[in-house]
């Protein structure tokens, strides 16, 4: 059970938190001990990101904790106009294209840092890393793990158009927030931004 400050909190400021990525580490190093170990450096504030091609199916990127045994939601006609479907421990975000290759950046960080995109469509999500295992980040015919230091995040989803020649690209943002909030912090023509927020969701 997520705690309150996990409960629909959709005002707020807008300004997340970039981030430091980490890819296949033991969440118990420490982000300073994390980013010499990617980059080499000794300079913990700075940030690093992972770069994964993950192939889309059913226009969803998903983030679930990966000991769930059905981690994938059902979407309703609300979700599709919304652009996501959460639940706790799983989220999946629209994307713009059907399906495909995607070049999809992961970020953490606990540093609070605004984020400044071109993205097409961005999207803010409360998200508990667990303890118990990595997070999965994927769609259905495709996925990656990613292990993080457990907490309480805001997820920011950011997605673009596609370029030709060019992977469509993703972004997503993990931050430390005490109080992480829902909001559809820009839409795109096929996000409905007029309906309030649906913020439960079943397993598919």
């Amino acid at each position: 059970m997520l705690p309150i400050a996990m409960t629909h909190l959709a005002n707020g400021n807008t300004d997340t938190g970039e981030v430091m990525g980490i890819a296949s580490l033991h969440p118990s190093y420490g982000l300073a001990s994390i980013f010499q170990r990617l980059t080499g450096s000794n300079s913990g504030s700075a940030m690093t990101e992972a770069d994964k091609l993950i192939s889309i199916s059913y226009s969803q990127l998903a983030v679930f904790d990966h000991s769930l045994e059905r981690p994938f939601n059902i979407w309703t006609d609300r979700h599709v106009a919304q652009g996501f479907a959460w639940r706790p421990g799983s989220v999946a975000f629209r994307t713009i294209e059907e399906s495909g290759r995607h070049l999809v950046s992961i970020r953490v960080d606990s540093q609070r840092v605004v984020s400044k995109s071109n993205a097409n469509r961005i999207i803010d999500v409360p998200f508990e890393v667990p303890r118990n295992g990595p997070v999965e980040i994927g769609s259905i015919s495709d996925s990656v793990s990613i292990e993080m230091p457990p907490g309480i995040y805001q997820l920011r989803y950011e997605c673009y158009e596609g370029v030709v020649d060019e992977n469509p690209r993703i972004r997503l943002l993990f931050a430390k927030r005490n109080n992480p909030r829902f909001e559809l912090v820009r839409a795109d023509k096929e996000i409905n931004l007029g309906a309030d927020l649906l913020l439960t969701a079943s397993p598919a």
